[in-house]
C-alpha cells in the first residue's frame, strides 16, 4: 500500500484476522462472486476508521456495495418458475442488501434502515417474500466464502493493493479504479437524443424526453472505432453488448439485451462513406427491425467523418431479436460496423471536472432562474443545492445549462424532471424504451461536456390544468459544477415565500417520555424545501433525535442524490439530515435505535433552522425533537411502553432481530455473582437476547469486553425504559458465521427479577 502509513497498514491487517471471515461471507452473499467479494472486503478493511466495531465494518461494506454494484432492475418471474436462486439473481443491489441483512444476518428493521439510509417502512418492501431466498443466499456463502489460510492470504493482498481513500469529490471515480473496471473513457459528452426520426409501424413519432441545443461530437466520449475497426468496448457510461461487421447488402440478426440492459439498448453504426462530391451516390444508412418496428440508424464515418453525434446514438428495446440491414452506396470493399450498447452501472460516475464557464445564456422573458442557495448536509463540498418558489403554467419547461462537467438533478415539488422514466421503473413501474436516454439516469443528467444546454418538460403530476397556474418549488442539486449551472423555469414568475419562524406547537399522539428520551418540542413546518428558523429552539440540537412527520410520502427525487426526500436541521454552515415519517409510531420506534450518529452543529451563535422536503401542495409537516435522558433521571413509571416491546409472557408472533429456535442459554438473578455480573461463552454464529424485566433497571452487555452492536453510544447499557412487565429483544453479536467463540459479559443493575434468553439469529 504505497503512500499509506505503516500503522494504518498494520491496523488493517489486524482487522483481517478479527473481522475478515465474517465480512467476506457477507460480501459473497451481496456480490455472488468470490473475487468481487474479496475486493470489496479488502477496500472496507483498508479504509476502516480507528478501532471499528463489527457493526461499523458491516455498515461500510454494505453501503459501498449498494453505491457501486451494477444496478439491476428487479424482474418478476411467473409464479411457477420463481426459483429462489433466480429471485436472488434478479434483486437490485439495495434489495439484495436488505434481503441478506434481514433473512440471513437477522438485522432489525431499524438497523437495515440505518445501513441503507432509507426510511424503515421501505425495508419490508425491499425484502422478497419468496420462500428459500435466505437459504439461497447462505448457499452462496457456503460455496464461495474464503476461510483459513486462503482467506488470510487473499484478503491481505486485497488490503495491501487498495488505493488511498479518495476525497468526496473523487469518490465515485475512485471506486471504478479500485475495482479494476476497464474504462473506455473517463470524460466525455452528455448524450441527448432527438427522436423525431424514429417511427413505428404506423410512422407515429415517438415523444421526446428533452430537447438538446445542437449536435454534440461524441468522439472524445469514446465513440471512435478501435485500431482493428471494431466498435469501442465502452463510451460515456455505456458498455458494448454486441458488435458485428456488415458488408454491402448484408442482413444480420442481433440479439438485444444482456446482463446490463436495464430499460433500453443503444446502437451506433459506423460506415465506410462514398465520396462526398459524388451527388449520385446515396449516403449509407442502417435500418433496424424489432418486433415489426422499423428504426432508422444513420451512419457515422469509419474514418471519423462524420463523427458520432447524438443523432447517431439510437435507442432500441432492451431485449429481443433485431434484424439489421445496411442500405445506400457503400464503397465496393466497404463495410459497416455496428455496436449495441447498454447503460453500464459501474461507470455511472461524476466526470472529472472539465470546463470553467460561467457565461450562462440570458434568462428569457417570463422565466425564473433558480438562484437561491440552500444547505446540504455533512459538509458535502461537491454538492450545491438551490431552491426557488414559482408560479408555473401548463407550458412551463425547465432549461438547464452547464458550463462545467458534473451532475445535475432537478425536481418540481419533489417530482423528478431530469428523468427518462427509469425512476418509475425502479419503483415497480414501467419505462418506455423509446424515452430512455443514456445521459439521464436515476434522476440525474450527467454532463460530460461544458457549455451544454437542455430543455426538459415537467412531469404530468407537476403541471396545472390547461390554462391554469399553480405555485410550486423548483429544487436543483448539482455535483461538482454548482457555480457553472443555470436552471431556468420558463413561463413562470417568482413567488415570495413566507419564511416566518416555524411555530412551536402541541404534539399530537406523541408520548412525553419513551425509550429513554424526553420530548423537547414539535414545530410546524411547511413542506416546501425552504429553511425556517425554529421558534424557541432547544439549547443543544446536536444531542437530539430529530424526525419529520409528513402528511404524505415525498417523491424520491433521485436515486443518486443525497438525502432525497428527507429534511434538514441546520445552524450556520452546518446541516444534518432528518428522516421523514408518516406515522407517530415510526418516530417512537426510531428512538430505540437512532438512525444517524450525532453530528455537531458548532456555530452556537447562528439561528437553528429546519427544512421539510417539497411535496405537492406544501402541506404542514411536524418537526419532532427528542432528547436522551440519563438513566438516573428517567421516570420509568411515567414512561410510555414502546410498540416494539410486548407484555411479558405473551407470544408476539414475530422477532425484530430474526431470533429463531429455543434459547441456548437462559440467565436469571441466581446466575449473577455478588457484583451482579456473569460471563457466558457464546459459540460461533450470530446471537441476540430476548429479555423480560419488570421495574426500573438496566443491563450492560459486552462482547469480548466491548459494547455490543447498537449499544456503543450507551457504553453497552440496555434498558426496557418502563417499570411494567415486558419482553423485548436486542442483538448481541453479528459474527457473520465466523468460527471464533465470543465471551458475553452481563452486568445487571437494579433489576430484581429478570430473564435473559440467548437465542441464535
Amino acid at each position: 500500500m504505497a503512500g499509506r502509513p505503516t500503522e494504518a497498514r498494520t491496523g488493517a491487517e489486524e482487522l483481517v484476522g478479527v473481522h475478515g471471515a465474517g465480512l467476506h461471507r457477507l460480501a459473497v452473499m451481496l456480490t455472488g462472486d468470490q473475487a468481487a467479494a474479496t475486493r470489496l472486503t479488502g477496500l472496507t478493511l483498508a479504509h476502516a476508521p480507528g478501532a471499528p466495531t463489527a457493526q461499523d465494518l458491516r455498515q461500510r461494506l454494505v453501503r459501498t456495495f449498494v453505491r457501486t454494484a451494477p444496478r439491476r432492475r428487479e424482474r418478476t418471474l411467473p409464479t411457477a418458475t420463481r426459483d429462489a436462486g433466480d429471485v436472488v439473481a434478479r434483486l437490485a443491489p439495495r434489495a439484495r442488501a436488505a434481503a441478506v441483512l434481514r433473512l440471513v444476518e437477522g438485522a432489525s428493521i431499524a438497523d437495515i434502515a440505518t445501513t441503507l439510509r432509507i426510511a424503515p417502512d421501505r425495508v419490508g418492501r425491499l425484502v422478497p417474500d419468496q420462500a428459500g431466498v435466505g437459504v439461497a443466499l447462505e448457499a452462496l456463502a457456503h460455496a464461495h466464502a474464503l476461510t483459513g489460510d486462503q482467506l488470510q492470504q487473499e484478503l491481505g493482498d486485497a488490503v495491501a493493493q487498495a488505493p488511498p481513500e479518495p476525497t468526496d469529490r473523487d469518490r465515485r471515480w475512485w471506486w471504478v479504479a479500485a475495482a479494476a473496471v476497464p474504462l473506455a473513457v473517463l470524460g466525455g459528452y452528455a448524450l441527448s437524443l432527438d427522436r423525431e426520426d424514429r417511427t413505428g409501424p404506423d410512422d407515429a413519432a415517438a415523444p421526446s424526453t428533452s430537447v438538446s441545443a445542437g449536435a454534440v461530437d461524441l468522439t472524445d466520449a469514446g465513440f471512435e472505432l478501435r485500431d482493428d475497426g471494431t466498435p469501442p468496448r465502452g463510451a460515456a457510461g455505456l458498455r458494448l453488448q454486441e458488435s458485428v461487421v456488415l458488408a454491402a447488402g448484408d442482413e444480420v440478426d442481433v440479439e438485444l439485451g444482456g446482463d446490463q440492459a436495464l430499460f433500453a439498448t443503444f446502437a451506433v453504426l459506423w460506415c465506410d462513406m462514398p465520396p462526398a462530391q459524388d451527388r449520385n451516390l446515396v449516403t449509407p444508412a442502417g435500418m433496424v427491425t424489432v418486433a415489426g418496428e422499423r428504426i432508422p440508424l444513420p451512419c457515422a464515418g469509419r474514418d471519423g467523418e462524420p463523427a458520432v453525434t447524438e443523432d447517431h446514438l439510437v435507442t432500441l428495446p432492451p431485449g429481443g431479436l433485431a434484424t439489421v440491414v445496411v442500405t445506400g452506396d457503400l464503397p465496393p470493399d466497404g463495410e459497416a460496423a455496428l455496436g449495441v450498447y447498454a447503460e453500464d452501472p459501474e461507470v455511472f460516475q461524476t466526470p472529472f471536472p472539465k470546463g470553467d464557464r460561467t457565461d450562462a445564456p440570458a434568462v428569457p422573458a417570463d422565466s425564473t432562474a433558480v438562484e437561491t442557495e440552500a444547505a446540504v448536509p455533512f459538509r458535502m463540498a461537491p454538492y450545491t443545492r438551490r431552491v426557488q418558489a414559482v408560479e408555473l403554467g401548463a407550458d412551463t419547461t425547465i432549461r438547464v445549462w452547464a458550463g462545467r462537467t458534473g451532475g445535475v438533478s432537478v425536481t418540481v415539488d419533489g417530482s423528478p424532471v431530469t428523468d427518462d422514466g427509469d425512476l418509475a421503473a425502479w419503483a415497480d413501474g414501467e419505462a418506455d424504451w423509446r424515452e430512455q436516454d443514456p445521459g439521464l439516469r436515476d434522476g440525474r443528467w450527467t454532463v460530460y461536456a461544458p457549455g451544454q444546454e437542455r430543455e426538459f418538460p415537467l412531469p404530468p403530476e407537476a403541471l396545472p390544468a390547461p390554462g391554469g397556474r399553480r405555485e410550486a418549488v423548483v429544487e436543483v442539486m448539482a455535483e461538482g459544477n454548482g457555480d457553472h449551472v443555470q436552471v431556468v423555469a420558463t413561463d413562470t414568475s417568482p413567488v415570495d415565500v413566507d419564511l416566518s419562524p416555524a411555530a412551536r406547537t402541541e404534539p399530537p399522539d406523541l408520548p412525553t417520555l419513551v425509550s429513554g428520551h424526553r420530548l423537547v418540542g414539535t414545530w410546524e413546518l411547511p413542506a416546501d424545501a425552504h429553511a425556517r428558523e425554529l421558534e424557541s429552539p432547544p439549547a443543544d440540537p446536536s444531542a437530539l433525535a430529530w424526525s419529520l412527520l409528513l402528511e404524505e410520502a415525498p417523491e424520491s427525487a433521485s436515486r443518486w442524490a443525497p438525502f432525497a426526500g428527507e429534511g434538514l436541521i441546520q445552524r450556520g454552515e452546518e446541516a444534518i439530515p432528518v428522516y421523514s415519517m408518516l406515522d407517530p409510531s415510526q418516530v417512537v420506534d426510531g428512538l430505540a435505535a437512532p438512525w444517524a450518529d450525532p453530528f455537531p452543529l458548532d456555530d452556537a451563535d447562528a439561528p437553528l433552522r429546519a427544512t421539510a422536503p417539497a411535496t405537492p401542495g406544501h402541506p404542514t409537516s411536524l418537526l419532532v425533537g427528542y432528547e436522551p435522558v440519563p438513566y438516573e433521571e428517567f421516570d420509568f413509571a411515567a414512561a410510555a411502553v414502546p410498540e416494539h416491546v410486548w407484555s411479558a409472557g405473551e407470544d408476539p408472533g414475530r422477532s425484530d432481530y430474526g431470533l429463531r429456535g429455543d434459547p441456548l442459554e437462559t440467565l436469571r438473578p441466581a446466575d449473577l455473582d455478588e457484583d451482579g455480573t456473569t460471563m457466558v461463552e457464546l459459540p460461533a454464529g450470530g446471537f441476540g437476547a430476548r429479555i423480560s424485566t419488570e421495574g426500573k433497571g438496566r443491563i450492560r452487555l459486552l462482547v469480548d469486553d466491548r459494547p455490543v452492536d447498537g449499544l456503543q453510544r450507551t457504553d453497552g447499557w440496555w434498558s426496557s425504559w418502563t417499570d411494567q412487565a415486558v419482553t423485548s429483544e436486542t442483538p448481541l453479536n453479528y459474527s457473520y458465521g465466523g468460527t471464533i467463540e465470543t465471551r458475553l459479559t452481563v452486568v445487571v443493575e437494579d433489576y430484581e427479577d429478570f430473564t435473559i434468553e440467548l437465542v441464535r439469529m
